[in-house]
């Protein structure tokens, strides 16, 4: 099912549904089964609904919800807000395509895995033990997560190690520095913070 330039209301089936947006801005509703919703251009809302959903928002400011199932969302373009819902479901802020996007995450029920290019971004894993990966060589970022837990969430940084990183602390948060980007833990002190918080690829 394919909208056109105009803004669309499209809604899915039981069954396994491609709806595809193209500009204009567009609700697309997955309904049941497992879907492939694309936003493209235009400021839109996807939903997921049952179903392991695939989402992508495409550029502008997009509202994308994962609902039920273990979903993939790609952010794209843009200031996004999205909540991933229950589910192990996996966000994917792809820097190339996000350099720019200030987006706003709720993680879900389950375990959430976060992945986070460029922009200005508040993260909320949720419920469950969250991953939230960061790429030191690709985007430059600024990172709020308002819920991480000890033991429990983990920060995954690739192309650094510990030499790189500078913790301070910022009240009673922690902010976690490196070249191109930061991530502050709110409510969580620098003293608490082990090694095995953070994990290195």
């Amino acid at each position: 099912m394919t909208g056109n330039e105009s803004n669309n209301d499209i809604i899915g089936g039981l069954g396994l549904d491609v709806i595809s947006g193209l500009k204009g801005d567009d609700t697309l509703l997955g309904e049941g089964g497992e879907d492939a919703l694309y936003g493209g251009a235009g400021n839109d809302m996807l939903k997921g609904g049952l179903g392991d959903d695939r989402i992508w928002g495409g550029a502008q400011a997009d509202k994308l919800f994962g609902d039920d199932g273990n979903d993939e969302i790609w952010g794209g373009n843009g200031r996004d807000r999205v909540w991933l819902g229950n589910g192990d479901d996996i966000f994917r802020d792809n820097a190339q395509n996000d350099a720019f996007g200030d987006d706003i995450i709720f993680g879900g029920a389950e375990n959430d895995k976060i992945a986070i290019g460029g922009g200005n971004n508040r993260l909320e894993g949720g419920v469950g033990s969250d991953l939230f990966q960061f790429d030191a060589n690709v985007a430059t970022c600024a990172n709020l997560i308002t819920d991480f837990v000890r033991g429990e969430d983990h920060l995954q940084i690739s192309g650094m190690t510990w030499g790189d990183l500078r913790l301070s602390g910022v009240g009673s948060d922690t902010r976690i520095i490196w070249d191109t980007g930061s991530v502050t833990l709110q409510g969580v002190s620098v003293a608490s913070i082990a090694s095995d918080d953070i994990l290195f690829i």
